[in-house]
């Protein structure tokens, strides 16, 4: 049964996939990585695109890791 006139608040969850990695301190590669993945997620920056964003924080997470440790 439906419910005329009634509207219920949305429901808003944080996006998890765009959550800030740490760069390494002294870095200069994650650093890098960190800048334009934060500029690239930024809607006033010329560079916005939200697929690069993601791309760029993904690399800086696996950045450090050990690829025969990796799956």
């Amino acid at each position: 049964m439906a419910l005329h006139g009634v509207q219920e608040a949305a429901v808003v969850l944080p996006d998890p996939g765009l959550s800030d990695p740490a760069p390494t301190p002294g870095c200069g590669v994650c650093a890098a990585l960190y800048r334009q993945g934060t500029d690239a997620r930024n809607p006033k920056s010329p560079n916005y695109d939200l697929s690069k964003a993601s791309d760029y924080f993904v690399e800086l997470r696996r950045h450090h890791s050990n690829p025969e440790g990796m799956k």
